[in-house]
């Protein structure tokens, strides 16, 4: 049993138009998925645009790619968690923030967020004049938020 189940009733529902509408019927925004995507092992990363009003902004939302995982609602929350902890430290540049998790009519669980740019770890040590110190740099800020966030390995 999943302990997020309870959430899935209350979470904003996405309609064919692309508003997601909260669970009051308000229009909370409008996503459009724009052509370029992300495939990885079992989600896909979409990059799209969130409108309020007439204000579009630039983001990312991640879906399974298909309903068969619906582990998305934990890993938003967690990503959302994880903002809020490391905005505390003002170090939430490390992390995208989370602006909506919602469903769709399948129940499918998907979440916009916001848009980094940037380079990969392996990217950006292939470019390093000095990779060895870099990654050695890149390494400590990992275990920095990793100790903020408490994070425990076994």
């Amino acid at each position: 049993n999943n302990s997020t189940e309870y959430l899935l009733p209350h979470l904003p529902l996405e309609e064919k138009n692309g508003f997601i509408m909260d669970s009051n019927s308000k229009k909370r925004c409008e996503i459009q998925f724009k052509n370029h995507i992300i495939e990885g092992g079992y989600g896909i990363i979409h990059d799209s645009h969130r409108i309020i009003d007439s204000y579009i902004h630039e983001c990312y939302v991640k879906y399974p790619k298909n309903n068969t995982n619906n582990s998305f609602l934990n890993e938003a929350l967690l990503q959302h968690i994880s903002y809020l902890t490391l905005k505390k430290y003002n170090i939430d540049y490390m992390i995208a923030e989370v602006y909506d998790i919602y469903k769709r009519r399948d129940n499918s669980i998907m979440f916009s967020m916001e848009k980094k740019h940037g380079l990969g770890m392996i990217h950006f040590l292939l470019e390093s004049k000095t990779p060895e110190l870099d990654f050695i740099n890149c390494l400590i800020q990992m275990c920095i938020i990793l100790i903020i966030l408490n994070f425990k390995h076994s």
